[in-house]
């Protein structure tokens, strides 16, 4: 489930975290290792090739991708100091005309799932529909918006979701066994709010207008979603 201080709200997972971990107690450190946060983005990503899945290539599909990956979109974007020394220039990898390919390849380290493989290309391309590479045109704007079907689930379902009764229950009771009773003081924290107007976003059946300069571009922070990004390489028999 999601933690609250994704977006920046009081969580008692935060607060029991650093209680246990700022404790003296040697026991108490080591339980706090049983709740560490994970972060998970979202994306949409077109599939050039696809060993494993070859019907999903030349399809657009919602990757998510753990925080390893993001930090390697962010040193495209906005590289540092030392590599813009060294000839690195800023690239908008999510750029359809002018971005950069991704090779996902993740490998075992040590029981942990390993992303040291996971690269950019070196230069910048423009997006090949069927082979074809586009041009930042109308006629090959509109190929590329034909992408975005009816049937392609919205980011927005990927956003923080409030805890419902059942789930605060869960927390608390997890966090009793790792800590002891929390306490009743935070019986309200991460409680589903009162009623609000819904989501300014189209139905399913008709999915909100693409901007495509910025359409590619949108990624989610969904704090410690359920599921990560090892569920997708199962789901896709990568090994």
């Amino acid at each position: 489930m999601d933690c609250p201080s994704s977006i920046n709200e009081k969580s008692i997972i935060q607060d029991t975290f650093w209680k246990l971990y700022k404790s003296e107690s040697a026991f108490d450190k080591k339980q706090s290792e049983r709740m560490k946060r994970k972060e998970y983005y979202y994306s949409y990503v077109y599939i050039v090739k696809d060993p494993q899945r070859p019907e999903m290539e030349g399809t657009v599909q919602i990757l998510r991708y753990p925080k390893a990956v993001k930090k390697l979109i962010d040193s495209q974007i906005s590289p540092d100091a030392t590599d813009i020394e060294l000839g690195v220039e800023p690239t908008n990898v999510f750029d359809f005309f002018q971005g950069k390919d991704f090779s996902l390849k993740v490998t075992m380290k040590g029981g942990y799932w390993n992303y040291d493989e996971c690269k950019f290309a070196s230069g910048k391309t423009p997006i090949a529909i069927a082979g074809v590479k586009m041009e930042n045109n109308t006629e090959s704007r509109k190929m590329v918006m034909d992408l975005y079907t009816e049937e392609l689930q919205l980011l927005n379902v990927h956003e923080f979701k409030p805890w419902s009764d059942e789930d605060r229950d869960k927390v608390h009771n997890y966090l009793s066994e790792l800590s002891g009773n929390p306490g009743r003081s935070y019986s309200a924290t991460a409680s589903a709010p009162a009623k609000s107007a819904p989501a300014k976003s189209a139905p399913a059946s008709a999915p909100a207008p693409i901007n495509l300069d910025t359409a590619a571009e949108v990624a989610g922070n969904s704090g410690n979603a359920d599921g990560d990004i090892e569920d997708w390489l199962k789901e896709f028999d990568i090994k």
